[in-house]
């Protein structure tokens, strides 16, 4: 259970609203840690494959926008997602956690 292989992400860079660049970075790789520890796959770049982007933005942001244009099928998730599906030991329903343009 948890998350699976059809999670194709990229875990946004996005400001995380935390105050020092170590502290978003270490934020960044817990993420990608959660999600291929349950089978996700986590991508470094935008690309054709990436079917959701993970972010700690909690709205919408400018670069997602140029996201699109590479994948307009791309979804952008809160992380929050990935930590109750972590905490509960199963996907979730991901809707939620969308975050909307």
């Amino acid at each position: 259970s948890g998350i699976n292989a059809e999670y194709k992400a990229v875990v946004s860079t996005q400001s995380t609203g935390h105050s020092d660049s170590f502290e978003q970075f270490d934020a960044i790789k817990q993420l990608s840690r959660h999600m291929t520890a349950y089978g996700g796959k986590v991508f470094d770049y935008m690309c054709k494959d990436v079917r959701f982007i993970v972010t700690q933005c909690r709205s919408w942001q400018a670069d997602f926008s140029t996201a699109l244009t590479v994948n307009p099928e791309v979804r952008f998730l809160k992380s929050d997602w990935i930590d109750v599906c972590c905490k509960r030991g199963e996907t979730v329903d991901k809707s939620p956690f969308y975050l909307l343009q």
